[in-house]
């Protein structure tokens, strides 16, 4: 699965899901939960979440799309 099809899965994926992944990655990283918006310094974290979920998609998307398009 290519990264294009694994942000097109991640558009179509639940929004609150992505943003409990994403808190999850950010404090597993940083140590902290995201309060508000980012910092400048968050930058690295940030990208590293968004590589991390890129993963996952990538393990559990094959499982998603054939739910979604049925």
């Amino acid at each position: 699965m290519s990264e294009a099809q694994a942000d097109r899965i991640l558009s179509i994926a639940n929004q609150e899901t992505v943003n409990r992944l994403f808190r999850v990655c950010y404090k597993q990283i940083t140590g902290q939960r995201p309060v508000g918006k980012f910092q400048d310094s968050d930058h690295q974290a940030v990208l590293d979440c968004h590589r991390r979920l890129v993963e996952v998609l990538k393990i559990v998307a094959p499982a998603i799309v054939p739910l979604r398009e049925e």
